[in-house]
């Protein structure tokens, strides 16, 4: 959900002791309903009028299949002040059962006793049937609205995050999805309905429509979604994702001109063709990807078919951040509300993929970046949400700052650490994992993908500081450099109101030569003042202190602390010419170890050096320069690295620096000729 405008609550800080990385519920919900039941399918019916009052009625079957021995008792959540009236029933093959509420506690949860105990893993079904007026919730929360836009009634909802049961009766729980929708809504035929899925059929029976959506993917109970309105749609160019054609539809209000509305939301289609190419393909691209226009003031989600507020229809950001949301959030749920941060952190951070990958959206990615994390600087509450027990607990503003902009510099800064090749990696593979992909996840499933991904490293210190921590870091940076070695120090402070006591995290570095041309940047993984270096696919051996020399293939002239504000760290750069310069070991001078390496021999050499190669590509070229101590290109040349290369002859005396260039993949070396 994009929060476009909040009210400002209290929010009571926990301590982050008490915090841990996930919860251990049954549940994601509060209620606990449906426990003994696997849910499959609503075969959903509602009548819907927006010319008469705020009203629905409907039928809901729910196919199910039983997870406990001899279950007698099923329960669904529904609001009781709204539904509970002769209006009310419940049928068990074609027969009306009794049901009730309860009458103290969360007296939302209706209560159905089946005739006959059911045993293990047995098929069933019931059929809840209710009508009334659904409540109006105070605060954050939405739930089934009835509002007017243009002179002209509508009726919208958002659940997000415990409205589902204001409208309808469903178990709401992330942690088992539904697994296919039927619905059809009637509605007078001056009307148009948004919802799941593609639509079936629109049949007219006198002055209705009705209208059949079909969603055959699962989903969240509160990602499921109604808007009824005198919509005028617009069927787009479709995305291609892997051959199939996806078509992107808009149902939007009457107005005079559509122009600039158009403009921006049909981003969508190569926001939709970069995000599959970096995460996989679009989740549902089998159905559709709609946008309709509802009352609430931001963006929502919804599966398939996002809402938006007339006035985001031509926020670039948003728009990339709802869409993006149909991978995280919708394909992959978060578990709890606790880890809500894993849903709006990525749609975040998403916003700013999309500017940089895509100009003509001219926005600029840095700047949108350093706003972010502005904000995520100044948040007071973890990204871990302790108090979840209602959405005005949940979406307060100080939750908001750290779930959208905090949780996107948590991405940011995995991005840093690990890599495009090994973000992209990993990312993807939490998207397509089996037992998370159209299910649900939290913290420590998407902190397994990236620890396997950078090949076994520990992100413990990591993920705790940042999801369940409070407060910031900042560096004084010092600096010196001997040739073509430059040696960092770093030393962390934190903010007064910080309740970690080290922030691990990673450390960008821009070092550029004297004439400014040739310019390197360092990734330092910081763990506890342990560094190490990073950036490229692989965490580097740490070296037992808090300071760390790199070789570059020039002579380092100026230092800048994170000029692309990819992390959540602030800096200061300070010369210091008695800081003690070494040559550093291998460990330290590879920017990637593994990938690409090499040994020269004999060095120090009179005569010629002997340049064997090790890289894991075997076909690509390598571009070898070597530079003297000055910075200076005294010899380039694109070798294999299947082959010995001997050079230097030509060489005069004085000590040198090999770097070598596979794609991505790096490495430099220091020789010395006699």
């Amino acid at each position: 959900m994009k929060k476009i405008y909040l009210k400002k609550t209290v929010f009571l800080l926990f301590l982050f002791s008490l915090i841990s990385l996930s919860i251990h519920a049954q549940t994601s919900g509060n209620s606990g309903t449906g426990a003994n039941i696997d849910v499959k399918k609503h075969t959903i019916y509602w009548r819907i009028n927006p010319d008469s009052t705020k009203y629905i009625r409907g039928t809901v079957t729910t196919k199910f299949v039983t997870k406990a021995a001899s279950v007698s008792t099923i329960t669904f959540d529904l609001n009781k002040s709204s539904f509970n009236n002769t209006g009310l029933v419940v049928k068990y093959h074609g027969t009306t059962i009794t049901k009730s509420f309860p009458t103290s506690g969360n007296v939302n949860i209706l209560r159905i006793n089946l005739p006959t105990p059911l045993a293990l893993n047995v098929t069933d079904s019931v059929t809840i049937s209710y009508r009334g007026v659904p409540p109006t919730p105070s605060g954050q929360a939405l739930g089934f609205q009835k509002s007017i836009s243009g002179g002209n009634n509508y009726i919208y909802t958002l659940s997000e995050s415990y409205e589902d049961r204001n409208w309808w009766p469903c178990k709401a729980d992330m942690q088992d999805k539904i697994d296919e929708l039927d619905i059809t809504v009637s509605t007078p035929t001056i009307f148009k309905v948004a919802t799941q899925g593609k639509l079936h059929s629109s049949t007219v029976i006198g002055g209705n429509t009705k209208y059949l959506y079909k969603h055959r993917y699962p989903i969240a109970s509160y990602l499921v979604s109604l808007c009824v309105a005198k919509f005028q749609e617009f069927v787009r160019t479709p995305a291609v994702i892997s051959g199939t054609n996806v078509p992107i539809i808009y149902q939007l209000f009457p107005r005079t001109s559509y122009t600039s509305i158009l403009n921006a939301l049909d981003f969508n289609k190569p926001e939709m063709e970069l995000f599959s190419n970096k995460f996989g393909d679009y989740p549902f691209k089998n159905e559709k990807y709609g946008v309709y226009e509802f009352g609430f003031g931001g963006g929502m989600e919804h599966q398939t078919n996002s809402g938006f507020g007339s006035s985001a229809l031509t926020s670039w950001s948003t728009i990339a951040h709802e869409l993006a949301h149909q991978w995280f959030g919708d394909a992959v749920t978060c578990k709890t509300w606790n880890s809500l941060w894993l849903n709006e952190g990525f749609a975040t951070y998403l916003e700013i993929l999309a500017a940089e990958q895509i100009p003509s959206l001219g926005v600029s990615a840095l700047s949108h970046r350093s706003s972010i994390k502005t904000t995520a600087r100044a948040c007071t509450v973890p990204v871990y949400i302790s108090n979840v027990s209602s959405s005005n607990t949940i979406w307060t503003s100080a939750n908001n700052n750290a779930i959208y902009y905090r949780g996107a510099m948590i991405i940011s800064m995995l991005r840093t650490l690990s890599g495009d090749t090994k973000f992209y990696e990993a990312t993807r593979n939490y998207i397509a994992d089996p037992t998370l992909s159209y299910q649900a996840a939290d913290t420590n499933n998407l902190k397994s993908h990236f620890e396997t991904s950078l090949g076994g490293a520990n992100l413990t210190n990591f993920f705790t500081s940042w999801v369940n921590g409070v407060g910031t870091p900042s560096y004084g940076l010092e600096w010196n450099a001997v040739g073509s070695n430059i040696v960092i120090k770093l030393n962390q402070t934190r903010t007064t109101n910080s309740t970690v006591t080290y922030f691990d995290m990673p450390v960008v570095v821009k070092v550029k030569d004297i004439t400014g041309t040739l310019e390197q940047t360092i990734t330092v993984y910081d763990s506890g003042g342990n560094l190490s270096l990073a950036g490229t696919g692989t965490i580097g051996t740490p070296t037992g202190t808090n300071k760390i020399t790199v070789a570059l293939p020039f002579v380092p002239n100026s230092v800048q602390f994170d000029p692309e504000n990819v992390t959540m760290a602030t800096g200061t750069v300070t010369f210091n010419s008695s800081l003690v310069s070494r040559m550093p070991n291998e460990s330290e001078i590879s920017i990637n170890e593994k990938p690409l390496s090499a040994i020269v021999s004999p060095n120090p050499s009179q005569t010629e050096f002997v340049l064997k190669v090790s890289s894991l590509n075997q076909t690509s070229p390598i571009e070898m320069t070597v530079v003297n101590e000055l910075g200076t290109i005294v010899k380039q040349k694109e070798i294999s690295p299947n082959d010995d290369n001997s050079f230097g002859n030509e060489l005069p005396t004085g000590v040198y620096f090999i770097h070598l260039s596979q794609g991505e993949h790096q490495f430099s070396t220091k020789i010395i000729k006699n």
